[in-house]
């Protein structure tokens, strides 16, 4: 409450005129919000759940993705500056005729069905579509509004619509795909870090695409690069390809890709949602041969260099008056 400044009569702050005698009051002091921010920049490196590898923006404490998880984990920069992007989109198998997560590779790159195990070659455009969102929003999130790899003199912050990356929300739809048979649909991307399935530690920064081991628990980590996908963006290094099950003496050990907890598959199931952290994972229909079977609704891309939309938004820059 608040007084009229001639007769004291009290008023509220929203008010505009004193109702006694009619004086113009002050105008109100509204107070702001205040939200704690904090800001890694990424020349000190990135945010990341240490659950799933999601970055956990700078106006977020905890992952969003994962109820109940570990304060962030802050991961340093790769000394080649390679950098990391979340994708997950869906695409049509040639085999089930079905909408499938876009999230599981056979050794030679190409898409393998999480349902029925078909593989499949991605058409250009599916290619081409996938890669350009992704990148993109590797090379400019932020919470820095120029991104990743400014350039002197070509600010683009105002214009760069994915500065809300790494500041607000941790990933990024593209809404301008279409589903179709050869196209991505519900493809959604953002910055992070993927974690060792075996132990939870952040993959080795060193990694460029090969067959390696996790240097802390030993775990397999293998990469694709699919021949259809490389020419088209030359800053892709790789794709991690990697299962979620293991077979041991004739039993699979189905867990949870994002908490790692035991999962309970019922008969016929070919979706299970984790009554820990409500994540969704695909169930093969192979389990019971014993092989690679629950997938992550994602996989983990490895770019490099500045994106084709940052050379666009440069020239848009550079033409206005």
């Amino acid at each position: 409450m608040a007084e009229c400044p001639k007769c004291q009569t009290s008023y509220s702050g929203a008010a505009r005129l004193c109702r006694n005698c009619g004086t113009a009051l002050d105008a109100p002091v509204i107070a702001e919000s205040v939200v704690a921010v904090d800001l890694v920049l990424p020349s000190v490196g990135i945010r990341v759940c240490p659950r799933c590898g999601r970055c956990v923006p700078a106006k977020q404490q905890r992952c969003a993705a994962c109820p109940g998880s570990d304060a962030p984990l802050v991961v340093p920069p790769r000394a080649d500056g390679a950098y990391w992007v979340r994708v997950s989109a869906e695409y049509h198998c040639s085999g089930c005729k079905s909408r499938v997560p876009f999230a599981s590779f056979a050794a030679d790159g190409r898409s393998e069905c999480s349902l029925c195990g078909h593989v499949q070659d991605q058409a250009l455009i599916f290619w081409r579509m996938v890669l350009k969102h992704a990148h993109a929003v590797g090379d400019l999130a932020g919470p820095a509004p120029e991104g990743r790899l400014p350039r002197a003199g070509m600010a683009i912050g105002p214009r760069n619509p994915y500065r809300v990356i790494g500041l607000d929300v941790a990933e990024l739809e593209d809404e301008r795909v279409r589903e179709d048979d050869d196209t991505a649909s519900r493809l959604v991307a953002g910055p992070g870090h993927p974690m060792c399935l075996g132990c939870s530690a952040p993959i080795d920064p060193a990694w460029s695409g090969g067959d390696a081991a996790c240097a802390a628990c030993g775990a397999a980590v293998h990469g694709a690069r699919p021949a259809r996908a490389m020419p088209v963006d030359r800053g892709l290094v790789a794709i991690l390809r990697r299962a979620n099950v293991e077979a041991k003496g004739g039993a699979v050990a189905v867990t949870c890709p994002t908490c790692k907890a035991p999962l309970t598959v019922a008969d016929g199931a070919t979706q299970i949602t984790c009554k820990y952290c409500q994540g969704t994972a695909v169930l093969a229909r192979r389990v019971a041969r014993a092989e690679p079977a629950v997938v992550e609704l994602a996989c983990w891309m490895l770019f490099t260099g500045p994106s084709r939309k940052r050379g666009d938004l440069e020239s848009r820059g550079a033409g206005a008056t």
